[in-house]
């Protein structure tokens, strides 16, 4: 799973800096420990010591300066807010630079209004992951872009879309650019994190499929075309021609009946490029069990076939 954060007080508040002995206050203020100045805290931040660089106006941190939460005791521990206050709360662009270099989320820049970030944010992870769209939230969908950076697992993948928590859920495209998906494209509904729902997947090689998806797998019904020019219109199990569906072949004929993990299975008909026919079992991808085969000319065979060979009577 890629690394989303929810918001900048979530990021801060998630285990990245020590919550130490610290009590939140009741008003929601912090109090600066280089010069008693009052700076507000987001409500789901636990508590830490500021310090406070800027102005102080009527007791609270006002304009434009630097609040740094950090440990007690650890001084390579926490984030720099640079941005502008009023009575102690961001107003306006603002950035959260960590003071560690090895801490995994480094920049979270965002518009605020009352503390509250909203409209845009951007964060940037250790591993050159970005983040950047609407402010995130964990309750509700939001939209936003994530692209993986060259240190991550999944260097140069990107995603673009709706989530919510962290997760791609909603609709949304995807980018691949590692083996075995590189080059290939997604573009339709999510699911926490899962090609869930209608979709169409555009693959390197040049098929394309347009259709349902159930956990990251074509699952349903759907088409695929093919870049040989045949065509499959039907069902779907986990990424096989699974059920029932139809073939188009881009050289003539067609096959309509059953299908078995991609291979023709049970009731079908096969219209041959000649003009011939067969209709009947098949099993394995082979006529196989009852069937008629109408020749060309008009003749019939109507009897029983093993492994796609006709068996006399």
């Amino acid at each position: 799973m890629h690394k989303l954060s929810l918001s900048i007080a979530l990021l801060l508040g998630a285990g990245l800096v020590s919550s130490s002995a610290f009590t939140k206050p009741s008003d929601g203020y912090a109090i600066s420990t280089n010069n008693a100045c009052k700076v507000y805290y987001h409500p789901d931040l636990t508590y830490r010591q500021v310090k406070w660089h800027g102005n102080c106006k009527d007791g609270y941190a006002d304009g434009y300066g630097v609040a740094t939460w950090g440990c007690q005791q650890n001084t390579n521990c926490g984030y720099a807010v640079t941005g502008t206050y009023v009575r102690g709360k961001l107003h306006g662009r603002a950035t959260a630079q960590a003071l560690d270099p090895q801490a995994e989320v480094q920049t979270i820049t965002a518009d605020y209004q009352n503390n509250i970030a909203t409209g845009y944010e951007k964060i940037i992870f250790d591993d050159g992951n970005v983040y950047e769209g609407e402010p995130q939230s964990h309750t509700k969908i939001y939209r936003g872009t994530f692209v993986w950076g060259q240190n991550s697992e999944w260097a140069g993948d990107r995603y673009e879309g709706e989530m919510i928590g962290g997760r791609h859920h909603g609709f949304g495209t995807y980018w691949y650019a590692n083996a075995p998906y590189a080059g290939d494209r997604y573009e339709g509904e999510w699911k926490d994190n899962e090609r869930t729902g209608r979709g169409k997947y555009f693959f390197a090689n040049g098929d394309y499929y347009e259709g349902d998806f159930v956990n990251n797998s074509m699952h349903g019904t759907g088409v695929m075309l093919y870049a040989n020019g045949n065509r499959y219109e039907g069902e779907w199990q986990n990424d096989y021609r699974h059920g029932q569906g139809k073939s188009f072949y881009a050289e003539g004929g067609s096959y309509e009946g059953g299908w078995r993990y991609d291979l023709k299975h049970g009731k079908g008909k096969l219209n041959y490029t000649n003009g011939e026919i067969y209709e009947g079992d098949f099993v394995d991808d082979e006529r196989h069990g009852q069937g008629k085969f109408i020749y060309k000319d008009g003749a019939v065979y109507e009897g029983d076939f093993w492994q796609d060979e006709m068996i006399a009577r």
